[in-house]
């Protein structure tokens, strides 16, 4: 494993990228699986290490179990299930923790008439991962690791400041940047968390496949990263901020405040020429 190579006794998270492991993950035995047993053990030689990496994963439905509005079928079988692109994560004491992403990409994990759309998505577009309409409802929207808490964000969802997440102490981005290939695309994408860092005042972790890895501090400012397409493990130290701003509390108020303005501008408009004819 490329990254056992900068572990220590001392770390504590290990960050992986978007849909990093390739197996089939099956959320109702998860502990079961191959990667899931295979982190355990790394767990065993570094005691402090909690794991935070990407996964595409699948959902069994019970009998009698309320389906989701996304649930797929079994050809020729009576059995539902439901597919995520998701954050696990594996902590040094306790059982794993799944996160659903819940802002997918329109088109390729989130279809209109999905028994329709999802099958012509399929043949036109690949994201990586799964395509089609994927499933969304969270148990969780959050890690806590000891007393710090931390926010993860998988792809699409890092370009979207306005997420109100109590008490974070550390944004993770996860994020599989290889559809982009080498253009402006992922460059812009890493510029994103940048934004988000500023924003919220807290440092980010960012782990992307093909794309640009990196640490960014409270301030937006790059303390390291990777070049395009390296195959390579960072280490740093990263610093942690309890405290919420006032953008992180009330939201992009600046944007809704612009469009009630511009809202109210446009009647004003309208009844002034109205009134003149």
């Amino acid at each position: 494993m490329l990254a056992k190579s900068k572990l220590s006794q001392e770390t504590e998270l290990l960050i992986g990228p978007e849909t990093a492991l390739q197996e089939e993950v099956w959320e109702n035995r998860i502990e079961a699986t191959y990667s899931i047993r295979a982190f355990r053990e790394l767990q065993k030689e570094f005691p402090n290490l909690n794991i935070l990496v990407g996964s595409s994963t699948y959902r069994m439905f019970g009998q009698g179990e309320q389906k989701t509005a996304t649930a797929r079928q079994i050809r020729d079988e009576d059995i539902f299930y439901d597919a995520y692109n998701s954050a696990i994560f594996i902590p040094d004491n306790g059982d794993v923790e799944v996160y659903h992403k819940t802002k997918l990409v329109p088109g390729a994990e989130k279809t209109p008439f999905p028994k329709v759309m999802d099958k012509l998505a399929n043949l036109m577009l690949d994201f990586g991962g799964i395509s089609g309409s994927l499933g969304s409802e969270n148990k969780m929207s959050q890690f806590v690791l000891d007393s710090k808490i931390i926010t993860p964000l998988i792809c699409y969802e890092s370009i979207y400041g306005d997420f109100q997440e109590e008490n974070t102490n550390l944004i993770a981005i996860i994020t599989n940047d290889g559809w982009w290939k080498n253009t402006a695309g992922y460059k812009q994408h890493f510029a994103y968390a940048r934004l988000r860092a500023i924003e919220q005042r807290k440092s980010i972790i960012r782990s992307a496949n093909t794309g640009i890895s990196g640490v960014i501090n409270i301030n937006g400012e790059v303390l390291e990263k990777t070049n395009w397409d390296e195959e390579t493990c960072i280490a740093v130290k990263v610093s942690l901020n309890n405290r919420k701003t006032f953008y992180g509390i009330f939201g992009d108020y600046i944007g809704r405040l612009s469009v009630f303005l511009a809202a109210m501008l446009f009647i004003v408009v309208f009844v002034a020429g109205r009134l003149k004819k």
